[in-house]
């Protein structure tokens, strides 16, 4: 009986910690690090809105993402890792973008010959 208690009461903090997460570690935190890695993905300067850390699944939410010259995105939710984040790290298993809107760096290319 005694066991059953201390596992439930274990789960019962781990469930705790990982819904109390967001109110831990806020997603602003990261903004240097999403933003440098974004620039330097992309060549171009970036820029987004609020930033939000969710915990199912666990990832990051951007909104309002602006890349200079190439797309605008509304939402921007990248899924991470776990471990690494705890540790101030971003490491991305997928990206997910809600209303991009894609425009050519070149306006003279869109003119019809």
């Amino acid at each position: 009986m005694k066991s059953v208690r201390l596992i439930g009461g274990l789960a019962a903090s781990v469930a705790a910690f990982v819904l109390a997460l967001p109110l831990i570690v806020s997603g602003e935190r990261f903004r240097p690090l999403i933003k440098a890695q974004l620039q330097s993905a992309m060549g171009r300067p970036v820029d987004f809105g609020a930033l939000s850390l969710r915990v199912i699944p666990l990832s990051l939410r951007a909104t309002g993402l602006d890349i200079k010259g190439l797309a605008t995105v509304e939402v921007l939710d990248v899924k991470v890792r776990f471990f690494p984040l705890l540790q101030g790290n971003v490491e991305v298993d997928s990206l997910v973008l809600t209303r991009p809107v894609v425009s050519s760096a070149n306006p003279a290319a869109r003119r019809p010959r």
